[in-house]
């Protein structure tokens, strides 16, 4: 329930200080029945990256309602005013449109997990359109930002601030929030809050009408409903040892692999050039890989190592890693739709070689979820990563860690 996540809770969050996604978002997710939020705007790569606490949501059967604003262009306005079309029409071309622009950046496995849940009734969803005094839309956007977590003790967190309900609200921008608990709440700033979401969600709030989404969307996310064979998001196929290796491993590689799980699957891996520490790695992975689901994070320092590491899983039956490096854009999108499929269970099994600097970036640290996924990671040559940085960036709950050093 909420109320054991009293210690944890702070009264505010701020980028750069804390970790709004880990420390505050996904938490309540994993306690609440009911998540209320009213957002400028929504994406669902901000479902995505809670996809943890959204997915506990669900199993406990929970609903979240979500409030966002559609991005009306002026012809839309007119048309609205004018009311020379069906108004359903005009909002289903809107909705079209918007999601139209997501898919853009976020590959099909995200719009099937949200389509997924609005099918089976988890996520009701609502758009604000902006109204003038005499009640006809009008232009300039809903923007306000709050949200609202509620268990079935009758307990609740609320939260305001300048968070949108995406990915750059969540992570990439500079964004803070208030919270205030409804057991310590002397100000009664929750109950204000959710009057405030109820009247919204009603359609009972002054400057603003609220619609449904589900009723002039279902065609637009039944197009999503399934994604296509051979996307970017298909599971790559199951883990399996290098054959040379396993039908024949030489003595001085088992010891290896051996020390290493009675340390726990933790430790280096300390080989001389050409004795085949690469192969060792992978055989680690294939055994590991055996006993459920895995995400396998092999880091490599330089980018040409990587492809290194590309080549060697494929040679070992693993294709289609996930490669993170280059541009953001290139795998972050990529990324997001991979590790909602695992975390909702649609798919087992994720490689992804990163290089270090991207390893240590707080973007990629904030998709992992070593928490609800057993983790393995790989550092090449791990000297490179630096103590100092792995101690500041490396999530204590990843569970197997390997480092391949080249001994002399």
């Amino acid at each position: 329930m909420l109320k054991t996540l009293s210690s944890q809770l702070k009264p505010s969050y701020r980028t750069g200080r804390d970790d709004l996604v880990n420390g505050f978002y996904t938490p309540c997710l994993e306690q609440s029945s009911l998540y209320r939020r009213a957002a400028g705007y929504f994406t669902s790569s901000g479902l995505a990256l809670a996809a943890r606490g959204v997915a506990s949501l669900v199993k406990n059967g929970g609903r979240m309602r979500l409030v966002a604003s559609p991005v009306l262009e002026e012809s839309d306005v007119e048309a609205l005013r004018a009311g020379s079309e069906e108004r359903d029409s005009i909002l289903r071309r809107v909705v079209a449109r918007n999601l139209g622009e997501i898919e853009e950046l976020i590959v099909r496995d995200r719009l099937a997990a949200l389509s997924w849940l609005v099918a089976n009734g988890s996520l009701e969803v609502r758009l604000a359109i902006r109204c003038g005094v005499d009640g006809a839309p009008a232009a300039g956007i809903y923007h306000e930002k709050m949200g609202i977590f509620s268990d079935r003790a009758g307990d609740h967190v609320a939260f305001s601030g300048s968070a949108n309900e995406t990915a750059g609200g969540l992570v990439t921008n500079f964004e803070s929030i208030d919270v205030f608990c409804s057991w310590d709440d002397p100000q009664q700033r929750v109950p204000a809050k959710i009057t405030d979401f109820n009247e919204l969600w009603e359609n009972a709030a002054p400057g603003v009408e609220v619609i449904e989404f589900t009723s002039v969307s279902q065609d637009v996310l039944r197009r999503y409903a399934t994604p296509p064979r051979n996307s970017v998001g298909d599971e790559p196929s199951r883990p399996r040892g290098p054959l040379d290796l396993v039908k024949n491993p030489r003595d001085y590689q088992e010891e290896a692999i051996q020390a290493w799980f009675e340390a726990g699957c933790q430790g280096i891996l300390a080989m001389a050039t050409g004795s085949g520490k690469t192969l060792t790695s992978l055989h680690a992975l294939n055994r590991v890989g055996e006993r459920g689901p895995l995400v396998a994070v092999i880091a490599c320092p330089y980018i040409n190592l990587a492809e290194q590491w590309v080549r060697e899983l494929k040679e070992a039956g693993i294709y289609r890693p996930i490669r993170a490096y280059g541009s953001t854009a290139q795998w972050r999108s990529q990324l997001e739709a991979a590790m909602t499929a695992m975390q909702f269970g649609h798919r087992k099994f994720l490689p992804i070689v990163v290089v270090n600097r991207t390893f240590l970036s707080g973007p990629f640290q904030a998709l992992l979820c070593p928490d609800a996924i057993p983790h393995l990671l790989i550092a090449d040559e791990m000297h490179n990563l630096g103590a100092t940085q792995l101690r500041e960036h490396l999530q204590p709950s990843i569970r197997y860690r390997l480092g391949p050093l080249a001994s002399t």
